[in-house]
């Protein structure tokens, strides 16, 4: 019979569960239901590192920048040098128009790790979201060129390339995306980034036919 030191914790099995719960459903954007599952795990285990840092993610996409920051720093307060939370941290920095820290803790995370497809998607949604869109497609091209074919990569490089009235590009860079992951997208037809894309008299009507294609191959495969 096993001893207490090495029997299971059974604590820190259940921890593990609750986690990958929560990144089961962060996946399908479902980032309440993700938060849930994340502050449970972190009621067994407290001090466990990735679980502040993918609370921070799932505040950040609820749009509770302090709370993700609040969360961010406690991990960074555990494993101060994790160059995805010093990149993720950027985010609510950005969303609580902190913007020059929110590219130094980009750049602090780069320095770390040059090689992360991540870090340097990161670094190109920062970007766009305050109006450098020839570096973002810098930033971009940089993340697709370590992992080609990441949904969200793409649709961001559409977003600033619409921005840089590249629409044809804009276009081309929306069907791979569609292609790859239509139903985390439809926000498309709605989003600022898009939007002279859409009421373009050229290719207005190449995007409108463009959703409305993958909305009908997506109704067929359900």
């Amino acid at each position: 019979m096993p001893d207490a030191d090495s029997a299971p914790d059974a604590g820190l099995e259940d921890a593990d569960a609750l986690l990958a719960r929560g990144d089961g459903l962060a996946v399908t954007t479902h980032w309440e239901e993700a938060l849930q599952a994340y502050d449970a795990a972190l009621e067994l285990r407290p001090d466990h590192a990735p679980s502040h840092t993918k609370r921070g993610l799932a505040l950040a996409q609820l749009f509770r920048y302090q709370e993700a920051l609040d969360a961010y720093d406690r991990s960074l307060e555990l494993e101060p040098d994790d160059p995805l939370t010093l990149a993720h941290r950027a985010m609510p920095l950005a969303g609580l128009q902190r913007g020059m820290h929110a590219l130094r803790a980009v750049d602090a995370a780069l320095k770390l790790d040059t090689k992360s497809a991540t870090i340097h998607g990161i670094h190109g949604s920062l970007l766009l979201m305050i109006g450098r869109y020839n570096e973002t497609l810098d930033a971009l091209d940089q993340a697709l060129e370590l992992e080609a074919d990441v949904p969200s990569v793409l649709y961001d490089r559409a977003c600033a390339l619409s921005r840089l009235e590249r629409f044809d590009d804009a276009l081309a860079d929306l069907e791979r995306t569609f292609d790859l992951d239509f139903a985390r997208f439809g926000y498309a037809e709605t989003d600022n980034d898009l939007a002279d894309l859409r009421s373009s008299d050229a290719h207005g009507p190449k995007f409108r036919a463009l959703v409305a294609r993958h909305k009908e191959k997506s109704a067929g495969a359900s």
